[in-house]
């Protein structure tokens, strides 16, 4: 039976510079694996072998003419030099009617005239390898290119040539330098969005891309600076500097809150405390109070007899690592989440940055303060914020909160290091999960 054409890139001491290097990862393996089991079982239910291995052959070419025109040390080389070896992985394990790969078929043939057609015998590795009808070769100052012809390899032809250098005789050769009667040209010659640069006017600006983003550089006098975000991908957004795209946070409305969620950084903010429906500083937008771990609004009061914890125990009702998101839930809303001890502290540290170190009044904090443990007695509402964390203090009956204070110089800062008894009632936000 005629075999179809595979591409197999030889050893790197035929290809220098588009050789294959690449080493499948675990993560890669297991997408071939599992690409191979889908084939061959549709081959095993009777699509033609051959048609298969044309398909997926096809796919490999394809990417090996993409490869083969990009630098091989730029990231999109090194993405398709990734694809380009789960093709092989999968062309390699295919399975055809007699329960044997392709190569393996190949494998015990010692003779050239003993290949079958798309094949040819290879001297390094003294069996059959896959004809490869065009393959990458070494040009100096380009790049070639070599095609088979069922005995050997063509010579090597030119494909283009590097900047300053031009296709002649099948080589690439020096342009010829600027004749002595040629004008020269100065800067003057150059429009003001031009420098002048080898004697040619070349533009200020230039575009470079990558995943989910643009760039542009700009000139400086002496070389391009580095590149800054021009656009970003639809999803995608230039939050906080001018060299990123990160993936856009969309906002949405906690159920009952009077107003839409407010996005700090990369996280999204209910813009009500829990049990309020109104977002503000007033006092119907405290909320209620909660004892730590606590997931209704009713408030045990302690004595002294009792350690200061309502629970009687070093429980942590808040706080799962198994899943965190939910065990976090109460009492917040489905799909948000207390806060941990951590994520109140980025919003600290974010604001503190970026927004001059307001984020009372982004994310419309009110005055709660605090509900005593052992009177249930209200304390400094107006004046101070404190926040429930999720994070407990796995080292005493306590767990740790947000205590947010104005000082004398208008600077905020925000106390996450500190933990308090679990029965203190304090004021709850949620996050979205």
């Amino acid at each position: 039976m005629k075999k179809f054409l595979i591409l197999i890139v030889l050893p790197c001491i035929v290809f220098s510079n588009t050789a294959f290097a690449y080493t499948l990862s675990k993560a890669d393996t297991r997408i071939a694996t599992n690409k191979v089991k889908i084939l061959n079982e549709r081959i095993q239910k009777g699509t033609p072998y051959s048609t298969i291995y044309k398909q997926q052959l096809n796919i490999q070419n394809n990417i090996k003419k993409n490869k083969d025109n990009k630098n091989i040390k730029s990231m999109a080389f090194k993405n398709l030099d990734k694809n380009y070896a789960i093709l092989q992985y999968i062309l390699e394990n295919l399975i055809d009617s007699t329960n044997k790969t392709t190569i393996n078929n190949q494998i015990s043939v010692k003779k050239n005239n003993n290949c079958d057609d798309w094949w040819y015998y290879n001297e390094w590795v003294m069996n059959c390898q896959p004809n490869n009808p065009i393959k990458s070769c070494n040009i100096s100052n380009g790049i070639g290119k070599q095609t088979w012809n069922w005995n050997g390899w063509n010579s090597c032809n030119v494909v283009s040539c590097n900047t300053w250098y031009s296709a002649s005789n099948g080589s690439c050769l020096v342009n010829q330098p600027v004749q002595e009667s040629t004008p020269i040209i100065n800067q003057s010659s150059c429009s003001s969005s031009q420098h002048l640069e080898n004697n040619i006017c070349v533009s200020n600006s230039k575009s470079c891309s990558m995943a989910n983003w643009v760039w542009e550089q700009t000139w400086n006098g002496s070389s391009y600076w580095s590149c800054n975000v021009v656009s970003c991908n639809t999803w995608y957004e230039n939050k906080w500097d001018s060299a990123s795209c990160t993936l856009a946070v969309i906002a949405s409305q906690y159920p009952w809150c009077d107003t839409p969620d407010i996005v700090l950084w990369d996280k999204v903010w209910a813009a009500c405390n829990v049990w309020s429906n109104i977002a503000g500083f007033w006092a119907e937008s405290y909320g209620s109070y909660y004892q730590w771990g606590r997931n209704d609004t009713g408030f045990t009061v302690i004595t002294e007899n009792s350690p200061y914890d309502w629970q009687q125990s070093n429980g942590n009702s808040w706080w799962d690592t198994t899943n965190t998101n939910v065990a976090r839930q109460w009492p917040c809303a489905i799909g948000y989440h207390i806060p941990t001890q951590t994520e109140w502290m980025r919003a600290i540290e974010y604001s503190w940055d970026k927004y001059n170190n307001n984020i009372g009044g982004i994310l419309k904090l009110p005055f709660a303060w605090w509900r005593g443990f052992d009177n249930a007695e209200y304390y400094g509402q107006g004046w101070i914020w404190t926040y429930w964390s999720s994070s407990p203090d796995l080292k005493l009956p306590k767990s740790f909160y947000m205590n947010i204070n104005t000082l004398w110089n208008g600077n905020i800062t925000g106390d996450f290091r500190n933990s308090s008894f679990r029965a203190v009632g304090y004021s709850v936000r949620c996050i979205k999960n």
